[in-house]
C-alpha cells in the first residue's frame, strides 16, 4: 500500500507535492477551509495535520491506539475528530493538539465519524451496528443512540441543516434518523451488497449510496 498523499494542480493534474511521513497506508486527506492545511488519517495510527505553505508536517496527533479509520475537520477547522479501530473517536484543538479534548466509546470498532454544519455535533458510526450522537459543545455528552442496524455501521453524514443523520451499513441498507431522538424516519432498501457511503446532496433534498453490489442510487 502506499503510505503518501500526494496533492495535484486542480486544472493541470500535475503533482504538486508528495507527503511521505507516515509509515502505513493513508486512508483520508482533508484540507481546511482556506486551503492551508492539510489533514491525513493513516493505519499507522496517526493523523497529520501538513503546512501546504511550508510543505511539511505541522504536527503529529497521537493518542489512538489502533488504525485511524477517519479524520475531519469541523466546519470552523479549529477541531478536528478522528476515528479509530481502538473504539474511540477523539476530538482534538487545533490550538493544542498534544491532548484530546474529548474521547467518544463505542463496544466495537468506531468506522466513521462527521461534524454537523455548526459543529455543535458529532457522530460516530461502528462495527457495533450503532451511531451515536454527542455534543461538542460543554462536557462533550452522549445525545442520542441509533440503534436497528444489524451489521456495521460504515458511514455516518448529517443533512445540511443538522436534523438528520444518514447512516449506511454493511446490512445493505441506508437509514435516515432524527438527530435529536435517535428514531429512524426511514429506512432505505434496495441495494444487494453491502452500502459503504451515502451522502446528502447541498440542499438536503436527495440521498447518493454506495454499495458493493457495484451500483448507486439515488434517493429523493
Amino acid at each position: 500500500m502506499d503510505n503518501t498523499a500526494r496533492v495535484f494542480h486542480s486544472e493541470t493534474g500535475q503533482e504538486v507535492h508528495l507527503f511521505a511521513d507516515h509509515s502505513a497506508e493513508v486512508i483520508s486527506a482533508r484540507f481546511n477551509k482556506e486551503g492551508t492545511l492539510l489533514l491525513t488519517a493513516s493505519f499507522d495510527e496517526t493523523a497529520t495535520v501538513w503546512d501546504m505553505r511550508a510543505k511539511e508536517h505541522a504536527i503529529v496527533i497521537r493518542g489512538h491506539e489502533a488504525e485511524l479509520s477517519n479524520a475531519v475537520w469541523n466546519f470552523q477547522c479549529n477541531l478536528i475528530a478522528t476515528s479509530s479501530l481502538d473504539r474511540t473517536a477523539k476530538i482534538w484543538d487545533l490550538r493544542r493538539l498534544d491532548d484530546a479534548q474529548a474521547t467518544a466509546t463505542h463496544k466495537d470498532e468506531v468506522l466513521d465519524v462527521a461534524f454537523n454544519c455548526t459543529g455543535t455535533r458529532l457522530a460516530t458510526g461502528s462495527a457495533d451496528c450503532t451511531a451515536k450522537v454527542w455534543d461538542v459543545t460543554g462536557n462533550f455528552e452522549l445525545v442520542t443512540i441509533m440503534a436497528g442496524h444489524t451489521d456495521e455501521v460504515s458511514k455516518v453524514t448529517f443533512s445540511p441543516p443538522g436534523g438528520l443523520l444518514l447512516t449506511a451499513s454493511a446490512d445493505k441498507t441506508a437509514r435516515i434518523w432524527n438527530s435529536g431522538t435517535g428514531t429512524c424516519t426511514q429506512t432505505l432498501s434496495g441495494h444487494d451488497g453491502e452500502v459503504f457511503s451515502c451522502s446528502f446532496n447541498y440542499s438536503g433534498d436527495a440521498i447518493i449510496t454506495a454499495s458493493k453490489d457495484n451500483t448507486c442510487k439515488i434517493w429523493r
